[in-house]
């Protein structure tokens, strides 16, 4: 079993940061308000779960990339 540390926070300012978007143009992208991003980049709350793929597709990475597990290796 693998324990990842949940990075979602970081990474979401991290890839927001790389692709040039502001909080406030991240938010009109996903419909939310640029309050939600953020506290989801403060570790104040999280997004939604339907917001995981429309964020990641937003931002240029892979889910996995989001949470912070690109690098982790799996069992099967």
């Amino acid at each position: 079993m693998i324990i990842v540390k949940n990075y979602i926070s970081e990474n979401i300012r991290k890839y927001r940061k790389l692709k040039g978007f502001t909080q406030e143009e991240l938010a009109c992208e996903l419909g939310v308000t640029s309050q939600a991003v953020s506290r989801w980049e403060a570790g104040n709350g999280m997004p939604d779960i339907s917001f995981i793929v429309p964020l990641a597709q937003n931002l240029g990475v892979t889910t996995d990339m989001l949470f912070g597990m690109s690098d982790a290796v799996y069992d099967k």
